[in-house]
């Protein structure tokens, strides 16, 4: 048999039920608020934003405005000035083409004076080729005659140089005084080879430290000079290496001389040694020893 249930039990839960109530209902309240302000403030904080972004917008647009007017400036600067370039390149084309256009003219004006004067070469050349064959006959009898004139001056040529060396040979011999030196000893024609190297002295004189090279020539020229200087010491000294720490003088000898080679003697330090009466000359103020 169920329990029989008291007034004051049942009161009792009543009351219970009711202050769980109430307490449920301040918890949804208190709740309900709290929410009420989050929403608020994510509200806010949405409004917030929005204006800022909305701000920036504005911002933008007032810069891309700026930006799209100074852009139209600058295409229409832009545009102003390939028009200007268009116009320019107009002109110069229009002058390229009447320069060409002369420049094509003066072509062909020089191709009709180049074939005038081809025509005329062509005569000219076979003029000179027929004097020239006319004359190949003459040269070839003329050689012959030449050949045996030089033939004959060879022989002359021969005999002088001989003579002249004779001459300056015994001139020396008698004191061997050269470039204000004394020397002990004088040798002609004094020859060597050592390997591909070979050459020949005309007069040498020589003493315990310096040496007098002369060379004697028909005929003189500035070229024989210079080459005294830049290869008859270095090969003597090569052929003749006992006296290779040796002083050495140079000097020339002919029956004349031109005055060009005479200042090219002394810009040499060259001693010159010509004929004066039955003796010779020399003047050794300029000579210097190699």
């Amino acid at each position: 048999m169920p329990k029989k249930v008291t007034y004051e039990e049942v009161l009792a839960l009543f009351s219970e039920n009711a202050v769980f109530i109430k307490e449920m209902s301040k918890e949804s309240k208190e709740g309900f608020e709290k929410l009420r302000l989050q929403t608020l403030k994510i509200e806010e904080e949405n409004a917030k934003g929005f204006k800022e972004v909305w701000d920036m917008f504005k911002k933008s647009d007032e810069e891309f405005a700026i930006r799209q007017a100074q852009s139209e400036k600058e295409f229409k600067e832009l545009w102003d000035m390939f028009k200007k370039s268009d116009e320019e390149f107009a002109i110069r084309q229009a002058q390229s083409e009447k320069e060409f256009k002369e420049v094509w003219d003066m072509f062909k004006k020089s191709d009709e004076e180049f074939a005038i004067r081809q025509a005329q070469s062509e005569k000219e050349f076979k003029e000179l080729r027929d004097m020239f064959k006319k004359t190949d006959a003459q040269i070839e009898k003329s050689d012959k005659k030449l050949q045996g004139i030089a033939e004959q001056f060879g022989g002359l040529s021969h005999n002088v140089g001989d003579f002249a060396e004779e001459y300056f040979a015994n001139a020396l011999e008698d004191k061997k005084i050269f470039a204000g030196q004394k020397f002990d000893d004088i040798e002609r024609d004094m020859k060597a080879k050592y390997g591909s190297l070979k050459d020949q002295f005309d007069i040498v004189m020589y003493n315990c430290s310096s040496v007098a090279i002369v060379e004697v020539k028909f005929k003189l020229n500035i070229s024989y000079l210079e080459k005294m200087v830049s290869q008859k010491v270095s090969n003597f000294r090569t052929l003749f290496p006992y006296y290779k720490d040796h002083k050495i003088y140079l000097g020339i000898g002919s029956m004349s001389f031109y005055d060009d080679v005479i200042e090219k003697a002394k810009e040499l330090g060259i001693g010159i040694l010509r004929q004066k009466g039955e003796t010779i000359e020399i003047d050794p103020g300029y000579v210097k020893a190699y």
